[in-house]
């Protein structure tokens, strides 16, 4: 063999070595475990809450963040253990969190901390706890637009004597205490208008009826409006007025803006509602945690005290809801609420509003709304299946 094939060979030998054996080979990478948040409501069949749980699912997919979802169903026992589960086993980073009960929520959040993980306060400022973030509407000016509303909607606009029955949440409720301060701050101003203010123990719906007809028992049904710091509060005070035929005459409103109150609205039904912007409050929130797991900061807008803590906080904006505007509500319910939107009449499908059903019922039979006045003044409707044919009175 020539010298020239036998280097020839040689070369060809060691690349072969090389490429063999020659090249470090990169260690295997290890899997990026997704970030995880947890999102625990105080009530998940709330329609603002259905928005805001998918709204935060709808951002956490776009953040690659894994969603852990917890319901306290106004338990606040249930919510302690609830948060215990997201934190020991789930192992959640940071949780955003609906508080049942503020007012006595701090050593949930002193364990959260201690833990390691970060908490967003969604819409509930816990008195004296140290807070990462704080996410609410802005309930200062909710109250003043509902104040406003109820003045300019009373007989002489509030230079004429009237009655104010205000229907006011669970006094340990910071947030519902800041309406109602608003709300009479407003009214104030007005010394002919009388303000009778009722608290709903643990913001509980089921508690209207039975202060909305003591109110009216006790000045013989002349209270001209009911104002109220929920949209639920306000929903139950429809019902009671339309049972002793006052619909229409007291003038109400409430705060929230709920499907089944924006329904009553499109039904002539309710004044107005201000609404809290669900939207913005769960893409809010998601931002908060996120920035705060990954970053160790967010971009808050103001902060807000609360005892020895000075809470970064950002505040949603508030409008106020009227029939004549109804339609800014309509994309909502399209797309959160599983049904057609207030513009579409007044039935609810399943899953829509008071549900967390996707779509709701598909070929629903159509419904006709019967409203029927008595000769001594009573107002009742009624939901029909099918279309009416014809109408007899049968004694």
């Amino acid at each position: 063999m020539s010298r020239r094939h036998l280097r020839g060979t040689l070369a060809l030998v060691l690349l072969v070595l090389f490429l063999a054996g020659g090249c470090p080979r990169k260690a295997p990478r290890k899997p990026v475990l997704p970030l995880k948040i947890g999102l625990c409501v105080a009530d998940a069949a709330r329609d603002g809450n259905i928005v805001i749980r998918r709204v935060i699912q709808e951002k956490a997919r776009a953040e690659k963040v894994k969603l852990i979802f917890a319901d306290a169903r106004n338990d606040p026992a249930r919510q302690e253990r609830e948060l215990e589960r997201l934190v020991k086993k789930e192992r959640v980073k940071a949780v955003v969190v609906q508080f049942v009960d503020p007012a006595t929520a701090g050593g949930m959040v002193r364990r959260l901390r201690e833990a390691g993980v970060k908490v967003v306060a969604l819409e509930t400022l816990v008195p004296d706890a140290p807070l990462d973030a704080y996410i609410a509407s802005d309930h200062a000016r909710a109250g003043e637009l509902l104040g406003r509303f109820v003045v300019e909607s009373l007989p002489g606009g509030g230079t004429s004597p009237a009655r104010v029955l205000f229907l006011g949440g669970d006094p340990g409720d910071p947030g519902m205490a800041a309406v109602g301060a608003a709300f009479r701050g407003v009214l104030e101003a007005y010394p002919a208008v009388a303000v009778t203010g009722e608290n709903v123990p643990r913001s509980d719906p089921r508690a209207v009826g039975p202060l909305v007809t003591g109110t009216l028992d006790r000045y013989g049904n002349a209270v001209d409006a009911v104002a109220a710091a929920d949209s639920r509060f306000a929903v139950a005070a429809v019902e009671v007025l339309r049972a002793r035929g006052l619909v229409g005459r007291v003038v109400t409103a409430g705060v929230g803006a709920d499907r089944r109150a924006t329904d009553l609205m499109g039904a002539g039904q309710h004044g107005a509602e201000v609404d809290v912007q669900p939207e913005m409050l769960g893409t809010a929130a998601l931002r908060a945690a996120v920035d705060l797991v990954r970053r160790g900061e967010w971009a808050y807008e103001t902060r807000v005290a609360t005892g020895d803590f000075s809470v970064p906080a950002q505040i949603v904006p508030v409008r106020l809801i009227r029939p004549a505007n109804l339609y800014l509500l309509t994309e909502r319910w399209r797309k959160y609420g599983g049904g057609a939107g207030p513009d579409k009449g007044s039935s609810r499908s399943e899953g829509a509003g008071g549900g967390a059903g996707k779509g709701g019922q598909k070929g629903a039979e159509k419904k006709t709304r019967l409203r029927v006045t008595t000769q001594d003044g009573r107002t009742v409707e009624i939901d029909v299946p099918g279309e009416v044919k014809k109408i007899e009175t049968v004694k």
